[in-house]
């Protein structure tokens, strides 16, 4: 998700704003309907919905458009949807539930609790009482990170997916171990743990796998068990496969019009961003960060100091959302003129999902939507308005991108078939094949071709208004080959 800074010293003034608190009869939810039919009125996005919550009661909860738009099947506030890297923070809300309990310590080395570095078993369920293969790091630095490292994303563990999780989804009982032993524990650190930034789906996923081994349940079964089925999250799990009743995910055509297309997907990245929720469950998880743990029911779920220590500022980092920020555990927390703004977005490129909170104001907003669209992110800005009794903006569409020119420099078939092979990427696998001078490719989940303009340099070619046109390099690095996406160091290709 991108958000600009300026963007953001927008909602914060609406936040200084006189607060209001909306009836079920009030105009405030009039007004959220028009809002949300002004900024869905370019047809891009098919369908989303939006919760609020104020103090401990949802002050608004409603779907909007089609959760399957060829079927004409509508969104609701209870339609899940895999909410991408907003499931970071139910990783973080896991692992300070453990440091409430005393089974872990936030400061303390992950390799005390993970079994694959040789952790007793906690017993439990049988995803985590089989046997593991005890296994030592390539980087010995590996073993100075701490919970608080992966949390921060302090750890140096490099960023991005492995695998395929458009194409060949990963169910099995095993992805959490296989994901640290074999992709993570034979790659060097990037950094020393503690002496640099890098936001990190590998690191939560590390994460998820202390979760596992100090609880004792396998991460899904600990999340409808500790998490969901305290808080009344019905609709939300961790067994993201198991969901039959999810949004179909889309993404944007060259004409602008919504091509169904299937999330990224992956046990191993549960705990990063495959956590399947909805609107409303996404309500009650707010309404506990807002009311010092406890569930809309009373319950006392996670502690008070806890809530506070994942919301309190603990890393300079580089917004998700765009421009500077701080990271506090799993959630990005702007401080701007003394009023604290908490985020994260999340996406899995064909839906995802954007929470805010406003502690000062008990306030909360959860959005979630079947295709990524960035200019969304205008809506969120004016409910927060809205919210405040300030005024609201006409929405503004994104001028469509201008057009590429296309390659024509041809390559010589030995060279192109040189540059074919699987690349691993942030987003997981890119596959090229070379026929004849011409690559082709499949990446996301969907196919596209590149068109030379010279040895090094493509343009890709894709169906999708995200893909077409975008710029890569090709060139060696190393003893490899290497892809760069624009000046975005992109992927690695792999060995065979």
């Amino acid at each position: 998700m991108r958000l600009m800074p300026a963007s953001l010293l927008l909602i914060l003034a609406a936040c200084a704003g006189p607060e209001t608190t909306p009836t079920a009869e009030s105009p405030f939810n009039t007004k959220v309907d028009s809002l949300v039919a002004d900024a869905m009125r370019d047809g891009k996005v098919p369908g989303l919905a939006i919760t609020i919550v104020r103090n401990d009661s949802v002050i608004h909860s409603r779907g909007y458009g089609f959760a399957n738009l060829e079927k004409q099947v509508p969104m609701t506030d209870s339609t899940p949807v895999v909410i991408g890297s907003t499931s970071k923070t139910f990783t973080a809300f896991a692992l300070m539930q453990l440091q409430d309990e005393g089974k872990i310590a936030l400061d303390s080395s992950v390799t005390r609790y993970v079994r694959i570095f040789g952790a007793p078993a906690r017993g439990g369920d049988s995803a985590t009482a089989r046997e593991v293969t005890v296994s030592a790091p390539v980087d010995r630095r590996f073993g100075q990170q701490t919970i608080r490292h992966l949390l921060t994303n302090v750890g140096g563990i490099p960023s991005g997916f492995s695998g395929d999780p458009f194409d060949n989804p990963d169910t099995l009982p095993d992805a959490l171990e296989r994901i640290v032993r074999d992709d993570m524990l034979p790659r060097r650190l990037d950094f020393e743990p503690g002496k640099g930034y890098q936001y990190s789906n590998r690191g939560f996923s590390l994460a998820s796998l202390v979760v596992q081994d100090a609880s004792g349940l396998s991460f899904e079964q600990y999340l409808d068990d500790r998490m969901f089925g305290p808080l009344g999250m019905r609709h939300s799990t961790g067994y993201f496969w198991r969901v039959g009743n999810r949004s179909l995910g889309y993404r944007e055509g060259l004409d602008g019009k919504p091509v169904a297309m299937p999330p990224a997907l992956g046990r191993e990245w549960t705990g990063s961003g495959m956590i399947s929720s909805t609107s409303g469950d996404a309500g009650r998880l707010l309404m506990a960060m807002l009311n010092g743990g406890k569930s809309a029911s009373g319950t006392a779920v996670i502690s008070p100091a806890s809530v506070a220590e994942i919301l309190r500022p603990q890393q300079p980092a580089e917004s998700e959302l765009g421009g500077p920020t701080t990271y506090g555990l799993g959630w990005e927390v702007h401080d701007m003129g003394g009023i604290q703004v908490v985020m994260k977005g999340g996406s899995v490129i064909s839906m995802g999902s954007l929470f805010l909170l406003i502690p000062s104001q008990k306030t909360g907003i959860a959005i979630v939507f079947n295709l990524v669209d960035y200019g969304k992110v205008q809506l969120m800005q004016n409910l927060v308005k809205a919210l405040a009794g300030a005024p609201t903006a006409p929405y503004q569409n994104a001028p469509a991108p201008p057009p590429v020119a296309p390659g024509t420099h041809r390559l010589a078939l030995a060279y192109a078939a040189t540059l074919a092979g699987d690349y691993m990427t942030r987003a997981g696998l890119l596959r090229l094949t070379a026929a004849g001078d011409t690559l082709r490719g499949r990446y996301e989940g969907h196919n596209f071709t590149l068109e030379a303009i010279s040895d090094t340099s493509f343009v890709m070619r894709s169906s999708l208004r995200d893909q077409e046109g975008t710029p890569w390099t090709i060139k060696k690095c190393g003893g490899t080959w290497c892809l760069w996406a624009g000046k975005d160091s992109n992927g690695v290709r792999l060995r065979g």
